[in-house]
């Protein structure tokens, strides 16, 4: 892909597209309606998206953005790299003496929360310095659908632990 990408610039549409489709499935859904919680933030910020890729007329594309994308999911997030992702993590916790807080959305489809969660609740048992919180009715894209909520498990995590 990365090869495809860097021969044929204008090939890289599809990274935003690809991106774009993928952040249709980020934002909670409620599990009754399907309708996603956070509309009018799922709206900002595809409106947001379009722009930075270049979809608007009259709006400059961010000139990198694309290739950081193709980067990203070329050499982090593949399927065969997480097996690995996963040991580093669990080295790092075992050697760090550092509190690390993992905020999760039960809704979350993109990394889907019910496959995953009972590895990271054994992370949570195995490692007195990792805790877990999981918030009700956020999605993956958490950050933009409700950042109070996140900015509030962040500060109620750094009291318990600097205190």
């Amino acid at each position: 892909m990365t090869l495809l990408m860097k021969t044929f610039p204008f090939a890289r549409v599809l990274i935003g597209d690809s991106y774009m489709e993928a952040g249709e499935i980020a934002f909670a859904k409620d599990p009754e309606s399907k309708m996603t919680i956070y509309a009018a933030e799922e709206q900002k910020k595809k409106d947001r998206d379009l722009v930075l890729f270049g979809k608007v007329k009259g709006k400059k594309k961010h000139p990198f953005l694309a290739e950081a994308i193709l980067n990203i999911n070329s050499h982090t997030l593949r399927d065969d790299l997480l097996k690995g992702h996963r040991e580093l993590l669990t080295k790092v916790l075992k050697k760090t003496k550092s509190e690390i807080l993992w905020i999760w959305g039960n809704l979350d489809a993109t990394v889907p929360f019910e496959d995953n969660i009972e590895e990271v609740k054994n992370w949570e048992e195995d490692f007195d310095n990792f805790e877990v919180s999981v918030q009700d009715r956020l999605g993956h894209e958490s950050p933009y659908e409700n950042p109070k909520i996140l900015s509030g498990a962040c500060v109620s995590f750094l009291t318990r632990t600097l205190s």
